[in-house]
């Protein structure tokens, strides 16, 4: 299932296969378009806001990773957070 609900386009496609006309054609492709991007707007939106949380994670296990070289705190924790980190791909650019 889809993570955003979409408009169901396979009852305007059975609409229009039953009754073929110019001006129901022109209606199912506006509404297809307008369905098309619409999805890819909020797949858009999701994608700066996960590389967001994505870039803010990597500096604060890098602020951590900085903690453990501060000798006066006490013996470094182990942390495997950033190297796992370091081993994504940035992702796509949005």
């Amino acid at each position: 299932m889809p993570k955003y609900p979409l408009p169901n386009l396979a009852a305007d496609r059975e609409t229009l296969l039953t009754g073929l006309s110019p001006s129901r054609a022109m209606a199912f492709k506006s509404h297809y378009a307008q369905a098309y991007r619409e999805h890819h707007r909020q797949f858009h939106d999701d994608l700066l806001g996960s590389q967001a949380t994505l870039i803010t994670t990597k500096k604060k296990a890098a602020a951590f990773g900085l903690f453990n070289t501060v000798i006066e705190l006490g013996a470094p924790v182990e942390m495997h957070l950033e190297e796992e980190l370091a081993t994504l791909a940035a992702g796509p650019a949005p």
